[in-house]
């Protein structure tokens, strides 16, 4: 902030679905790295000290960004960057107001590294042994502020109400003597954007969308906006409609997700918006049927293409099933066919009489493939299931009737053979 700045309040929503946000789990968090903290209560009053490490670099590249293992590796060794910063937060509870409110502090690696995360930890240590004596820990915590406020970049106070609804302050005069005074306003404003997220990761799960989109909410300046929770309201059904025109299930089922958060914010903040006779009003459930309706045909439409890709899959197998059959029956004869029809029964006759087992058991293999091909086309599926039928009633009978036909072939091969001599 600049100079002339003395204290500027900012405002937004932390999303609770249920209206009422649990206190008790306020740092219970492991993105975008797991947070340490540590909780002092006696059932009626309660004390939190928590930090997390954040990776704040913009760096963004294809695959790489995606794992935080690789992107820290790419910034530190290739870029030579470093866009780490802790955050560590004081909480304390007021139960006249229901509501919690403490301080937050920003570090470099270097202020965090040499002293901060000293003093932090060893208070932590303090927690353990307590006994669940607030006033005692409330006290080191307030001495802890004191301490690490001159090592902290930046210092920011905040409340927070059960509604969800968080205020952030700045204030020049609360800053330590290693406040870095930023000459671009955005720069100092993206910090305090920083702290709404990880109170925000604190206090929130990411159910209803991906843990990579903090940006669905926003924080709002006070002395720039009219009414913030217009603005807000506005924000997530941008969020729900610009989701409904993407052709992506997981958009889609987000999408329902930002609708609950919507519908959440509204009963919440009901008074406010029951007094707006002006402003837009959204037809949720109208918006909610037709991304049902979206999701439900691209389900069917990807069931449909899995089942075509199956059943060509299966074809493709069989018909290669039956086509090694095919030529492993030739292979037994280690001779060319003739092409004259006459010639080719004759022929394979004689090659069944010399070797009937082997045959038997190649044309077996390659009715079992072929019902196994049908059974993958509805046209066929019923004939297929017909004769497994039969086959599995006639039970013995299928069994001799096979032989029967084995022997009529058998027999025939021998008749051909025999009027081809004479």
């Amino acid at each position: 902030m600049s100079e002339q700045t003395t204290s500027i309040a900012y405002v937004g929503w932390i999303p609770t679905v249920s209206g009422r946000l649990s206190f008790s789990e306020f740092g219970n968090a492991d993105y975008p790295t797991p947070c340490i903290r540590s909780v002092c209560t006696d059932g009626a009053n309660r004390v939190i000290l928590n930090y997390q490490k954040r990776n704040l670099s913009d760096t963004t590249i294809p695959i790489v960004s995606q794992f935080p293992i690789l992107k820290n590796f790419f910034d530190k060794i290739i870029l030579r960057k470093d866009g780490s910063l802790w955050f560590c937060s004081t909480t304390f509870y007021d139960p006249e107001n229901n509501l919690i409110y403490g301080k937050v502090f920003v570090f470099d690696k270097a202020c965090w590294r040499e002293k901060s995360e000293y003093l932090v930890r060893n208070k932590m240590d303090l927690f353990p042994a307590s006994n669940g004596n607030v006033e005692f820990i409330k006290e080191q915590l307030i001495s802890l502020e004191g301490e690490i406020k001159n090592l902290s970049s930046t210092t920011l106070d905040y409340n927070i109400k059960r509604s969800g609804e968080v205020e952030i302050t700045f204030s020049a005069c609360s800053q330590g003597e290693s406040y870095v005074n930023a000459v671009d306003e955005d720069i100092d404003e993206d910090i305090i954007t920083q702290v709404y997220y990880y109170l925000k990761d604190c206090l929130h799960k990411h159910q209803h969308h991906s843990k990579n989109t903090d940006s669905i909410l926003q924080i709002y300046n006070k002395e720039n906006v009219e009414d913030w929770k217009l603005e807000t309201l506005y924000t997530l059904y941008r969020k729900i409609i610009s989701r409904r025109r993407s052709k992506t299930i997981v958009d889609l089922s987000e999408s329902l997700g930002v609708i609950a958060y919507a519908n959440a914010f509204e009963k919440i903040f009901a008074t406010h918006f029951s007094a707006m006779s002006d402003r837009v009003v959204y037809n949720k459930e109208e918006i909610k049927e037709s991304i049902k309706a979206t999701i439900y045909s691209l389900e069917n439409t990807k069931t449909r293409f899995s089942i075509i890709y199956r059943d060509a899959a299966k074809s493709t197998l069989a018909t290669g099933a039956i086509l090694i059959s095919a030529f492993a029956l030739i292979s037994l004869t280690g001779k060319k066919i003739d092409v004259n029809p006459d010639k080719i029964l004759l022929f394979l006759a004689k090659e069944f009489v010399k070797s009937p087992a082997e045959w038997f058991f190649y044309l077996f293999v390659s009715l079992f493939l072929l019902f196994g091909f049908c059974h993958t086309k509805d046209i066929f599926r019923e004939v297929y299931k017909d004769a497994i039928r039969l086959c599995i009633a006639g039970g013995k009978a299928t069994v001799l009737a096979f032989f029967v036909l084995s022997i009529v072939i058998y027999i025939t091969s021998l008749i051909l053979i025999y009027s081809s001599i004479f």
